[in-house]
């Protein structure tokens, strides 16, 4: 299971007991329990979902808000890249459900999750 695409850099959080933190500041809910310094977060790319424009209040605790840097119909699904406010590469996939509700490149879009959707991967050797 690829957690983000790209190594697992590209989604880091800061972590502290059970708090975890992205760079733009956005704290992430992850499932229930403690995580060691250095942790990564993961969630496979067709878990997440996809909004157009930034969130709306009371929306999803988890959420990320990035511009489309590409968008790649596949038949059935499209496959998103998103540039992240920290500069990283988030990948994700939607159903195609009509041409309309296809997002382009350029647009902003927010990514949200639901804590069990995600899972944490341990802190490595040299973090």
């Amino acid at each position: 299971a690829q957690p983000v695409k790209g190594p697992p850099r590209e989604m880091p959080l800061t972590t502290s007991g059970k708090t975890l933190t992205l760079p733009d500041g956005s704290v992430v809910e992850p499932p229930r329990g403690e995580y060691a310094t250095g942790a990564q977060v993961g969630i496979r790319p067709e878990k997440f979902v996809i909004a157009k424009g930034a969130p709306k209040s009371g929306s999803a605790s988890n959420r990320i808000t990035g511009v489309v840097a590409s968008a790649v119909y596949l038949g059935a699904s499209t496959e998103y890249e998103v540039t992240a406010p920290w500069g990283g590469t988030i990948r994700a996939f939607a159903q195609n459900l009509s041409d309309d509700a296809r997002e382009r490149a350029g647009e902003t879009i927010t990514l949200t999750w639901s804590p069990e959707k995600c899972f944490i991967l341990p802190a490595t050797e040299g973090d």
